[in-house]
């Protein structure tokens, strides 16, 4: 267990509940071609609840800077995270009293580990392709310049049309047009 927390509390009494606000430091995250690094230590808040059945409900937030790079211009920026934290334990024994579709995690000696939720709630809140503004202009396609940075004067030329090569095979004929 990489982040663990003691049920032992919650665990005796149904509704109990036991609310955790503490730092970690995360993983470097890759997702699909983009890697995020942390800039420091996420902050999270959770409440563990007791629901009854040997369940336990987690709920809370986690917030972490990430540092990103803008797919547009190749800057590297700070990316501010703010995600929902939900997760749901259930003891050993439990998991056939769980729907198909719910995603839970076992209770082992009344100890959970918090940290893959963390990890997946920061990660589902990360853009395939993140960008450091919306206004950025990105990378001269001729000159490799930051457009952001120094106006370019290169003169993109318009890529050609996929179909320009039939439009010489058929010549159009201006009088056939009307006998349809």
């Amino acid at each position: 267990m990489r982040l663990p927390v003691d049920l032992a509390g919650v665990l005796e009494a149904l509704g109990n509940t036991m609310t955790i606000t503490d730092r970690v430091v995360l993983d470097d995250v890759d997702l699909g071609a983009e890697h995020y690094s942390f800039a420091g230590p996420a902050d999270y808040t959770v409440t563990f609840t007791n629901g009854g059945a040997g369940q336990i409900v987690a709920t809370g937030t986690v917030s972490v800077t990430a540092r990103a790079t803008c797919v547009r211009c190749l800057q590297d920026f700070d990316l501010p995270v703010s995600a929902a934290i939900d997760a749901y334990y259930v003891l050993p024994g439990r998991e056939a009293e769980i729907p198909d579709e719910q995603e839970y995690d076992v209770i082992h000696e009344n100890r959970v580990d918090l940290y893959p939720a963390l990890e997946q709630s920061v990660a589902v809140e990360f853009p395939f392709a993140p960008v450091h503004d919306a206004a950025c202009k990105g990378i001269c396609p001729v000159c490799g310049g930051d457009r952001n940075v120094t106006p370019c004067t290169c003169e993109v030329a318009a890529p050609s049309s996929p179909f320009a090569a039939l439009k010489d095979m058929l010549p159009l004929d201006d009088d056939k047009l009307g006998d349809s």
